[in-house]
């Protein structure tokens, strides 16, 4: 009986640590990990983007650490024109990494999870669409690109419009998942 209460307050002992370590290192990360997504963002975004705050989070999606934006509205990105129209916006928007690679220093997005928003993909009469997020490579032979295990969207509005061949849709979605490849010379 005593040989179990030892194994149990070590094991105990233990997973207590490891959360205690893994929260003191992200905190002490924090500030890093904000400014180096927000100045790789804005060096591979091809549109204007709004946020009202940011934060870093290792409990909302445990395992995984997150940046946590909170109101995010990014505007529409044609390739050809300017827009100030609303491509997306989120109450809440994850960008999801594993806690040892933020610990390595390896900034590598595993997921992304969105709450309580809209999208709205519109094509106009020329045929151009305003879902050009990433601006194309200044690197010769670099090619931006994000293999995500996990989209998730939950309480979103999607909405299509193509002038081109005048359609338009608008679906409700509770709770959608999907996984993918993003690349900028798509």
């Amino acid at each position: 009986m005593r040989l179990v209460k030892k194994i149990f307050f070590y094991t105990l002992g233990t997973v207590l640590s490891f959360f205690l370590l893994t929260a003191i290192l992200v905190t002490v990360f924090e500030d890093d990990i904000k400014a180096y997504a927000v100045k790789e963002l804005n060096k591979r975004l091809n549109t204007k983007v709004d946020v009202d705050y940011i934060d870093l989070s290792i409990w909302d999606n445990f395992p995984n650490a997150s940046l946590r934006f909170h109101n995010v509205t990014a505007y529409d990105a044609y390739l050809n024109r300017s827009s100030n129209d609303t491509l997306f916006h989120a109450q809440t928007l994850y960008l999801e990494f594993d806690v040892f690679d933020l610990i390595d220093g390896d900034y590598n997005l595993k997921e992304i999870s969105a709450e309580s928003g809209k999208v709205a993909i519109r094509i106009d009469e020329t045929g151009d669409g305003n879902y050009h997020l990433t601006k194309p490579s200044e690197e010769e032979g670099e090619e931006v690109t994000v293999d995500l295990r996990s989209i998730e969207l939950s309480e979103f509005q999607i909405m299509y419009e193509n002038k081109v061949v005048d359609e338009e849709y608008a679906i409700w979605v509770d709770e959608t998942d999907a996984s993918g490849t993003l690349s900028g010379d798509e």
